[in-house]
């Protein structure tokens, strides 16, 4: 899911785990990182060094910035098999950053996207974006609680 507010990723999470039964929200900054980094805490979900193709940002093919189906990129792939955390979009955390001069926070996204490039991609990668932003480059993942 892409193209939507924090506040619309949060009620969605919201949503979703009253009708599986169980707790769903955002996943915070660290738990989002955790995620696409890995035990080995490496720079990129694939490794250490940056290849271009590997993921779906700024780049990966020729023609315009434009998303495409999730999966699309196999080896945009976390250690523990989570999918599209280098390219894709860049996901809301449940996390902010703060405050800006008229006292409001920023939420942080997480991850490359379809409009990023290289440094993006990086693992520890991160945006600070006003909350009721709506983007075509940001969506959102959910974290579930396991019973």
């Amino acid at each position: 899911v892409f193209g939507v507010s924090a506040a619309d990723a949060e009620a969605y999470a919201a949503w979703r785990g009253g009708v599986d039964a169980r707790p769903c929200r955002l996943p915070t900054e660290q738990e989002w990182e955790a995620a696409a980094r890995g035990s080995d805490r490496r720079v990129f979900v694939w490794g250490d060094h940056y290849r271009a193709g590997l993921c779906k940002n700024l780049g990966a093919r020729p023609g315009p910035p434009a998303l495409e189906p999730i999966g699309s990129f196999p080896t945009d792939r976390s250690p523990f098999g989570v999918m599209d955390m280098a390219g894709g979009v860049a996901e809301w955390t449940a996390s902010s950053e703060g405050p800006r001069p008229d006292g409001t926070l920023d939420r942080i996204c997480r991850g490359g996207s379809f409009w990023h490039g290289e440094a993006q991609a990086r693992a520890a990668a991160r945006h600070p974006v006003d909350p009721t932003a709506v983007l075509p480059w940001v969506g959102f993942r959910l974290a579930c609680d396991l019973p």
